[in-house]
């Protein structure tokens, strides 16, 4: 917000506004969906959009939170299948977000016109590899995502041509993949099968890092 106030998502509670400075805090509790009846004071990512607006994936849909009114609104699709979401990312250069859902899979949604688009996946991936749950998304270009499914491990989506292209070396070691980081030198890729380290420029794993190595 301003250095000293951080937004938290959080499971149960809402949005969690905390002053560092001041150790003050406040929760911030979205509406109830009046159309589908699931709760959307369980939150998982947080996004910026203009200077006054957060956007929200939680698992009663896609939630606006005005920072200056504390006003939210929820924004779902009639299909029903814009809810239980899990990761969104604000696409570079473009009003759009990526969202990620356990019943969509991957859509757009456009902050212009405040509606939903389906998103290229001309090899029908998403259906086929049951990529359903992204839990952690980054732009790594212009034209690519990274994304960390809990089914088909790390996976790039191109946004020009819709290829999704998933890394095998990765998967071996586990298809659940909640979170990554990205740095010059490696890849940090948190699975269920332990915290892979791998080149950054070859993808080649350096190791797998587990319990036996002091990880819990």
């Amino acid at each position: 917000d301003d250095g000293t106030q951080f937004y938290l998502s959080t499971m149960t509670g809402g949005l969690l506004l905390l002053n560092v400075k001041s150790n003050e805090y406040s929760y911030h509790i979205p509406p109830e969906g009046q159309q589908y009846k699931t709760d959307a004071r369980n939150m998982y990512t947080i996004v910026k959009g203009d200077k006054k607006t957060l956007w929200l994936a939680t698992w009663g849909g896609l939630c606006s939170f005005d920072i200056h009114t504390k006003q939210f609104q929820l924004f779902n699709d009639t299909d029903g299948k814009t809810i239980q979401l899990s990761s969104l990312i604000k696409i570079k250069g473009q009003n759009k977000l990526f969202v990620a859902g356990y019943k969509m899979g991957f859509r757009y949604f456009n902050i212009d016109t405040k509606t939903w688009e389906m998103i290229k996946d001309p090899e029908n991936n998403v259906t086929k590899n049951a990529l359903y749950r992204g839990r952690h998304m980054l732009q790594l270009n212009n034209e690519e995502l990274l994304i960390g499914t809990e089914t088909g491990g790390l996976t790039k989506y191109n946004l020009k041509t819709g290829i999704f292209t998933g890394f095998p070396q990765f998967k071996n070691v586990s298809g659940h993949c909640s979170h990554f980081s990205i740095t010059p030198q490696y890849w940090w890729i948190g699975t269920n099968g332990g915290l892979i380290q791998a080149d950054a420029k070859s993808q080649k794993i350096i190791k797998v890092w587990t319990v036996d190595d002091g990880l819990s």
